[in-house]
């Protein structure tokens, strides 16, 4: 049975996060993770109910979008993403989480401060094929893990200068695509969530699409630098979030 209290506050993680996520094409489970987390749900249930609400929720983005979908660099993500699932799958099994998601706070500060160093480049440009397929394997790995498997691959586009609409487009296929494989994955892996998350789904997903909905219809009209400035300061204070949390619970 799930806790009403779990359920209320739940739900109002997952309509900002997913509205959030609407906006800037990402964020949803950068700040579900820490949030449903602070609720009492175990990380285990926090990677699937990310899981299932975001490609629930970018199903809408892919309908809208996809004239807007670079085909080319959505592929290479997916490509990408195959290993590092099986890596994530391997690395769930046999490495403390609590030491996974510091690492990813940490190493998603460091490529935050690279990318805003290199801010001042007036053009866009694109990455090589190899660049995003790293990008595409360590969503996969992070995505298994943490269910932050949209950092990399946001990173990659927000330092190639992408357009907002490009970019929510794009990420939006790697979500659906990559989330399918990631669940089939846990779920032969026999790594199936706690019993109620199922029954909580059927009120956060519902919920998940109205947020997702009223936030793509407002970020492609933002302008390009309020919109950058947005995704940035999104990472940044999920990877300080992140890491405190990791660093809390490791010396608790």
């Amino acid at each position: 049975m799930v806790d009403p209290t779990v359920l209320l506050l739940g739900t109002l993680v997952v309509f900002a996060a997913t509205f959030l996520a609407g906006i800037v094409g990402f964020a949803y489970g950068l700040v579900a993770l820490p949030l449903l987390l602070l609720v009492g749900v175990p990380l285990g249930d926090v990677v699937v109910i990310n899981m299932v609400v975001a490609l629930a929720s970018r199903l809408s983005v892919v309908a809208r979008r996809h004239a807007d979908v670079n085909w080319g660099r959505a592929r290479l993500l997916l490509v990408g993403s195959v290993p590092g699932i099986l890596l994530g799958i391997v690395t769930r099994s046999h490495v403390d989480t609590d030491v996974i998601q510091l690492a990813a706070g940490i190493v998603t500060l460091a490529a935050v401060a690279a990318i805003a160093a290199g801010g001042r480049r007036p053009r866009s440009r694109e990455s090589s094929p190899a660049l995003v397929v790293v990008a595409g394997g360590l969503g996969g790995l992070l995505g298994v893990t943490t269910s932050l498997n949209g950092v990399p691959p946001a990173l990659l586009l927000t330092g190639d200068r992408t357009s907002a609409r490009t970019m929510v487009a794009d990420l939006a296929v790697y979500f659906v695509l990559g989330n399918l494989l990631t669940l089939l994955t846990l779920s032969q892996s026999g790594q199936a969530p706690s019993d109620w998350v199922w029954s909580a789904l059927l009120l956060w997903v519902p919920i998940g699409l109205l947020g997702s909905f009223l936030g793509v219809g407002l970020g492609p009209r933002m302008p390009y630098t309020l919109f950058r400035r947005l995704t940035l300061g999104v990472i940044v204070a999920s990877g300080v979030a992140s890491s405190v949390q990791a660093v809390l619970s490791l010396i608790g």
